[in-house]
This record gives C-alpha cells, sequence and structure tokens, in this order.
C-alpha cells in the first residue's frame, strides 16, 4: 500500500467487512481503530518517514494493545475482533478478508527463520501462534490456542499444539 489510493481502498473494505450501520459507529469501535492506525502507519513507513511511523506504531501500541509493525503487508477486508495482546511482525504477508482474534501471534520461530504468509478468507482463533517461514492457504480456520509451525493447505481446519489439519 504504497500509494494513497490504495490505502484508502483498503480503509473502504475493511470498514464494509465490519457491516457498520453509520460511519460514526465506526470510529466508537477501538477494534476498527486499531486497524485504521495500522493503514495509516503503514502509509506513513513508506511515503513520509520511518521515524515518524514508528512514532505512529508505538502510540498505537499503547493505547490499544495491538502490536503491528508499519512494514507488514496487510491485504483489505482486514478484521481484528477482539482487541488485546495482538503481535503482528514487520514482514507478514496477510492477504484480503483475515480475521484476528485476540492474543495472536504473527511472527518468527526464531531470530533467522521468515515470517508466515497468510493467504485470503482465513479467520485466526484466540491465542493462536503462527510462527516462522509458512504458507497458510485461502479458507482456513485455526483454531484457538493453536500454534501452527507447517504450511496449511487450502479449505482446512487446524488445530492443536502443535497444530494438525483435522478436516478439509
Amino acid at each position: 500500500m504504497k500509494n494513497f489510493k490504495k490505502t484508502l481502498f483498503c480503509i473502504r473494505q475493511d470498514y464494509k467487512r465490519r457491516n457498520f450501520k453509520s460511519v460514526f459507529k465506526a470510529f466508537f469501535c477501538a477494534e476498527f481503530r486499531a486497524v485504521l492506525a495500522y493503514r495509516v502507519n503503514h502509509y506513513v513507513y513508506y511515503n513520509i518517514s520511518t521515524a515518524l511511523a514508528y512514532i505512529l506504531h508505538n502510540r498505537t501500541k499503547k493505547k490499544y494493545n495491538v502490536d503491528i509493525y508499519p512494514k507488514a503487508n496487510i491485504g483489505e477486508g482486514f478484521v481484528i475482533a477482539h482487541l488485546g495482546a495482538i503481535v503482528i511482525g514487520d514482514m507478514v504477508l496477510l492477504k484480503e478478508n483475515i480475521t484476528i482474534q485476540s492474543g495472536v501471534t504473527l511472527g518468527q520461530k526464531d531470530s533467522i527463520s521468515q515470517m508466515p504468509t497468510i493467504e485470503g478468507n482465513t479467520y485466526i482463533g484466540t491465542g493462536a501462534k503462527l510462527l516462522g517461514g509458512i504458507t497458510i492457504g485461502k479458507n482456513v480456520v485455526i483454531g484457538a490456542n493453536s500454534v501452527v509451525l507447517n504450511d496449511v493447505p487450502n479449505n482446512a481446519v487446524c488445530v492443536g499444539i502443535p497444530a494438525k489439519v483435522i478436516e478439509k
């Protein structure tokens, strides 16, 4: 989202996915404001100043208890269902229509591993951890408190520690 039109498009899609009855109600929803803050931080990071983006990022992290790095690439239709202890690393790639519950971590297994890539229409349950350079397919449900360390195919349900595919 390195240009302003793409940023506005993503914000509109995030708004539509939440099914708000009015724009006024959207700004009373802290989860939507946290996503909006990420969109602004991402735009500022790539177009204005990385230092300013990290200042805004730190403010967002303290206010909403959501740690989404400005460098992360998140597609349109991103929904945070509940705030609290959400961490999304700096090189994570999230495609369109992702829903995340509270306590989710998307990041590295260790200091040298890659970050996860999550395809479209994915639901990530409360407390799930997705670690390492894994790819999560389209139309996937990841259960609460799952620890995903391996790739997950399309149209799957994944649960457990470590996570296993239980349904395709």
